[in-house]
């Protein structure tokens, strides 16, 4: 018998251990010596990924974060680089991390940090302000050996920075401390204004107000969208105000409530 087989028209060729085939244990080996194309004329592959799918440029192993991760405001993160098969050997592997305030559709870039494809623990400290928003971590091989330059992503699942803690909200009402719990309806004047104010500790960076009469009483709010207004009572009676407080780097709005007898 000749050492030599009979010629074989191939259709498909798969690579063991990547493409989920596997080499069974009476698996024949055939050495390839020579592949012609279809005109019989002697065929070899062309170099890079376009052109040859044994040099792909694709992500063997996708990026992850650490088990360790906390994702709150100053906390020191930390994720795992993908890593890649194929391309040529022009192949620029970086990571970097990438956040998105609370409220906002765009992501803000971490710097790149360059290094082997191999598994690198990258770090990152989650910046002030960044409460109740999302982080993600993101491997890129570059492949600059190929015009146009080829560029293959791995992101790790997005992650969501634990929301801001309401600090406790203080009430003042012509400047002197003001508690609905234990003051209940303060004694004011009519056609008199009053001036009212909250205060939130550890307030965050986008803190709203919302001033608002409660139902159809007559009542004049100076300026609804600030901590500190100007309120008037143009007629006698018990009366209530509420101010929300909003804020995208909180789990929940907080509120104040304030109770009047105008006389």
């Amino acid at each position: 018998m000749s050492q030599y087989a009979p010629r074989y028209e191939l259709t498909e060729i798969k690579e063991a251990g990547v493409d989920g085939e596997q080499v069974g244990q009476y698996s024949k080996r055939i050495s390839i010596v020579d592949v012609i194309d279809q005109d019989g004329m002697p065929w070899e592959p062309v170099p890079g990924p376009d052109n040859d799918p044994w040099d792909a440029l694709v992500v063997a192993q996708k990026a992850t974060w650490s088990d360790a991760n906390v994702y709150a405001v100053g906390e020191d993160i930390a994720g795992v680089s993908a890593t890649y098969t194929g391309g040529t050997d022009q192949v620029l592997y970086r990571s970097r991390t990438q956040h998105k305030p609370a409220g906002t559709n765009d992501w803000i870039n971490s710097t790149w940090t360059n290094h082997t494809n191999t598994p690198q623990v990258i770090h990152f400290v989650i910046p002030a302000g960044e409460e109740n928003g999302q982080v993600r971590f993101q491997t890129q091989a570059r492949d600059e050996g190929v015009d146009p330059v080829n560029m293959v992503n791995s992101f790790a699942s997005v992650r969501s920075i634990a929301p801001l803690e309401w600090g406790t909200i203080s009430q003042t009402v012509s400047d002197n401390s003001y508690d609905p719990n234990t003051d209940g309806a303060v004694p004011v004047p009519i056609n008199t204004p009053i001036i009212c104010s909250v205060s939130v500790a550890n307030a965050p960076s986008d803190l709203a107000y919302e001033w608002a009469r409660r139902g159809q009483d007559n009542v004049l709010i100076g300026t609804p969208t600030a901590h500190q207004t100007v309120i008037t009572f143009p007629s006698q009676g018990v009366f209530t105000v509420t101010v929300s407080l909003k804020s995208n780097k909180t789990a929940a709005w907080g509120s104040a409530i304030f109770n009047f007898m105008a006389s």
